[in-house]
This record gives structure tokens, sequence and C-alpha cells, in this order.
């Protein structure tokens, strides 16, 4: 694991910082002649490095973090008392659709399926304005999410 974030940060840093030279030494031979020193070619090339790496530690950060949402949310039905009294003992679960978030919102909404003795389809609602996230059960339906009103709140139908 440790492993492949090293990897996942230092590859695109030596192809960013080989861009950046080529950036530099392209930008060098552009350039008139009193913009032509080393300080300013270095100091473009460590912005646009500082600005990538950010970039993709964003991007891993927000990549890393929806996964374990995700199994999160799997591990709460699994464990949920009211989805274990409509499905029984629980064979499989997992998210059918998610992450839903509508514009605006800090709420994300999973759409999954539960096949126990009984098959159900339970819609969790992730609340991620708080830290931790907070998980929250908004229903438990015997109505697949392909199947129901699409305009409608699937708790309602």
């Amino acid at each position: 694991m440790i492993f492949g974030v090293f990897l996942m940060v230092l590859i695109p840093y030596g192809v960013i910082s080989l861009a950046g030279a080529s950036v530099g030494v392209a930008i060098r031979g552009v350039l008139p002649a009193p913009l032509q020193n080393r300080v300013w070619n270095r100091s473009a090339i460590a912005l646009v490095v500082i600005v990538a790496i950010a970039h993709m530690s964003f991007h891993a950060n927000a990549r890393y973090g929806a996964k374990n949402e995700a199994v999160s949310v799997v591990d709460f039905v699994k464990t949920n008392n009211e989805v274990l009294s409509k499905a029984g003992s629980i064979k499989t679960a997992s998210i059918h659709v998610g992450p839903g978030i509508k514009k605006g919102s800090s709420t994300a909404e999973y759409h999954l399926y539960v096949v126990g003795d009984k098959t159900v389809f339970p819609v969790v609602r992730v609340l991620r304005n708080s830290s931790p996230p907070q998980i929250v059960l908004a229903c438990v339906s015997e109505i697949p999410y392909g199947k129901n009103d699409p305009f409608k709140d699937p708790c309602a139908q």
C-alpha cells in the first residue's frame, strides 16, 4: 500500500519535472534576452511542479476517501437492525447506485442491493459536512432502484 502511494507520487513527479524542464528550455529560447535568466526559469518550473503535486495529492485523497466511504456504507447496511429485520440473514450486500450527490449538497446518497432471506434495497445517505462523515439509513425499499419513479424520493414510493 505504502509502496503504491510512493510510486503514485514519484512517477508523476518525475514526468512533471521533465515536462517542466522542457518548458523552461522552450521558454528560454522564446523570451527576450533580459528575461532569460536562470532564476526565472527555475521559479516557473518549481511553480509548475508544486501545482501538479497539489493537484495529484487532492485527487488521490478524494479517490481513497470515496473507496473507504463505500466500504463503510456496505458495512453499515450489513449490521443495521432495520435492514436485518427486513432482509433476514444477509448473504450479500453491494452498492447498486452511488454516490449520487445533488448540486450544492454535502449529502451523498447510495442505493444498495441486499440479498438475504428476502431481497431489499436500502437507501443510505452520507452526511459529509460532519467529521467523520455520518452514515444514515434513509429507508429500506422493496422496489429496485431502476423500477421506481426517478422524479420522486425513493423512500416515498
